[in-house]
């Protein structure tokens, strides 16, 4: 384990991506430790709605889809992305609310 990780979780948590990550001490770090204990069931609730959709689900479907907001839900796509658990589509949604394009996610191969 990073000594990063070890200043935000103690010896006990998993290393980045099975354990929330930040790049700097201090609000991202904050974060980071508060979602530490839910950060994986949402985790794995996010990654059975994808793999569930046929269609592949954009970071906004899937946070619908889990009932979190998606500010919430974006850093456990790049967890799972990091893990290689998932990766991109190559195809392009546009979200509901602000009408831009985004990524839409699948099972990795």
């Amino acid at each position: 384990m990073s000594k990063i990780a070890e200043a935000a979780y103690g010896d006990t948590a998993a290393p980045y991506p099975a354990s929330p990550g930040f790049k700097r001490p201090g609000t991202s770090q904050e974060a980071a430790r508060a979602v530490y204990g839910r950060a994986t069931n949402v985790r794995e609730a996010i990654y059975r709605v994808i793999a569930a959709s046929e269609a592949g689900m954009t970071a906004d479907e899937a946070s619908a889809a889990v009932g979190r907001k998606p500010s919430y839900c974006r850093p456990r796509l790049s967890e799972l992305v990091a893990a290689g658990r998932i990766a991109a589509s190559g195809l392009r949604r546009r979200n509901a609310d602000s009408g831009l394009s985004a990524a839409v996610w699948v099972v990795a191969p």
